[in-house]
């Protein structure tokens, strides 16, 4: 008998059998359905955790000052428990972040990086008329040094002050520390307000902003996020200069006031002008003044991983030119206690996670910590699979149970057969041949069941996912194969000893029985 004959047998026992049949079928598609729900769920989990790898929030590890390190950054319970969180700040110099560049493989950069928001006069947005008319309402009085009353003024430092009053007499104070301390009066008028006794100061070399100027900066313009950067930032980045060139070393290390701007700020401001040695002016709220930049270079239109960036307004510029970097202002070298270390798409992030950890904890001891998404997502996949394994292995036992639940129905039906089988060997069919004939009914209703079983676990997983989160998890060939696979293997582990009994009658015996 040639294989279409075996199966055509197969089928007509099958249709014969037909209760059974649907048993059996049911039961291995329930089994399949099952692990394969595990298993697409373990690729796609695995195919999540590779997209991720390459995503550049997966491959940064920002480096923390552990004495500074927020309660909400997920390290601080471990700080708790394992040790006590040291009292000595992380203190990191320019000049040994290109040092700790040196030290690392090639692929990783090490940069520092400080993102401002600063209003721009170049921005203007539409003021409705309530937010003027409330600007015009206030009545600046004029810098002054406050100092609670009756007592005398004895500090090294001045507040730069400026008090304003508003139409109803309320009084409002909001100050920035100078050094002007050999310009205070002490023999000047000290009016009271809401129980401070204000004294007039002069302001030597300092620009005061007014109130109502500064509610037409916030109110009337658009900010522009400045991020103050270093050189290997924009290796990192891979961002493409599309006019002019990016900042250099010497520019960092004089704190060169020099913006590199994104493309949709260049069209803002310039549209089709050339913005190659224009000005940005920006309003530092932290020293209220107007600073301005010269615009050096402009990037190309970001891509990717880059879209939120590019729904703002951004600009670039040296991290020691960024205002309100304190250390700058004070005429000291840039201390930092953060930085970052970004590493190419490519690389193996545990063995780049293994390096780094290593290199800070050599060079800073307990005084540093490293965050990074790689190290606590890697930790929970790895827990996961934990998870989806022993379910599997649990489902596993419940296909095996239903194996041999299954073995006994067909070795029945093998042996209610026994006169057709005796009768066929005596009419020269092989025991060869009745084995085959055993088996392919076997791997008929093991693939049956297979494939009825890859839809079921399908529809049953992706119902529970979209009703929990909203997803859906796909079935790819590897998950199709496995099912297939699986119901192969079921169909042999319960079809090859009832054709071996069936295919081990003795013909004779069985005629003269009947």
């Amino acid at each position: 008998m040639g294989i279409l004959d075996n199966l055509s047998w197969a089928l007509r026992h099958c249709r014969k059998r037909l209760f059974e049949s649907i048993l059996i079928i049911s039961a291995i598609g329930l089994g399949v359905a099952v692990i394969v729900a595990i298993l697409a769920m373990i690729f796609f989990a695995r195919a999540e955790t590779r997209k991720s790898l390459e995503q550049e929030w997966m491959r940064t590890f920002h480096i923390y000052s552990a004495a500074h390190i927020s309660s909400s950054s997920m390290q601080e319970a471990i700080l708790r428990v394992v040790q006590e969180r040291p009292t000595q700040p992380l203190q990191v110099s320019l000049d040994e972040l290109r040092d700790l560049q040196e030290s690392l493989p090639s692929g990783m950069h090490v940069f520092a990086e400080q993102t401002m928001r600063f209003p721009s006069r170049l921005l203007p947005k539409p003021v409705n008329e309530s937010e003027e008319s409330f600007g015009s309402q206030y009545e600046v009085l004029g810098p002054a040094r406050v100092v609670i009353q009756d007592t005398a003024p004895q500090a090294s430092r001045i507040d730069t002050v400026v008090i304003t009053r508003d139409a109803v007499g309320v009084f409002e104070v909001s100050s920035t520390e100078v050094e002007a301390e050999e310009a205070f009066d002490t023999e000047s008028p000290a009016p009271t307000v809401s129980g401070l006794m204000v004294m007039e100061v002069p302001i030597p070399e300092q620009k005061v902003v007014t109130i109502q100027e500064m509610l037409s900066w916030r109110e009337q313009y658009d900010y522009i996020d400045v991020v103050g950067t270093t050189l290997s930032y924009f290796d990192f980045k891979q961002y493409q200069i599309a006019k002019g060139t990016l900042f250099v070393e010497s520019d960092i290390t004089n704190g060169n006031r020099v913006m590199i701007l994104s493309e949709q700020l260049a069209v803002r401001v310039f549209g089709d002008s050339d913005p190659i040695g224009q000005t940005i002016p920006i309003l530092a709220t932290s020293s209220q003044q107007e600073i301005s930049f010269t615009v050096i270079g402009v990037f190309a239109p970001f891509e990717g991983e880059d879209n939120y960036a590019s729904e703002r307004y951004r600009a670039f510029v040296p991290y020691t030119a960024l205002p309100g970097l304190w250390s700058t202002a004070l005429g000291q070298d840039v201390i930092l206690n953060n930085f970052t270390i970004g590493v190419d798409k490519g690389i193996d992030l545990a063995k780049a996670s293994e390096i780094i950890q290593a290199e800070i904890r050599q060079r800073y001891g307990e005084l540093g910590t490293v965050s990074n998404s790689y190290i606590t997502t890697s930790s929970a996949a790895r827990d996961n699979y934990s998870i989806y394994i022993i379910i599997a292995v649990f489902a596993s036992l419940g296909l095996i149970i239903a194996v041999i639940n299954i073995l006994n129905l067909m070795l029945a039906r093998v042996l209610r057969r026994t006169k057709a089988i005796g009768l066929s060997i005596a009419l020269g069919s092989t025991k060869g041949a009745v084995f085959r004939q055993f088996l392919l009914e076997a791997v008929l209703l093991g693939l049956t069941g297979a494939f009825i079983g890859i839809p079921l676990g399908y529809a049953m997983l992706n119902g529970v996912m979209y009703g929990l989160l909203r997803t859906f998890v796909p079935f790819g060939w590897e998950t199709i194969a496995a099912g297939c696979g699986l119901g192969f293997l079921v169909s042999l582990m319960f079809g090859v000893y009832p054709a071996y009994q069936g295919a081990s009658i003795n013909p004779v015996d069985t005629l003269r029985n009947e």
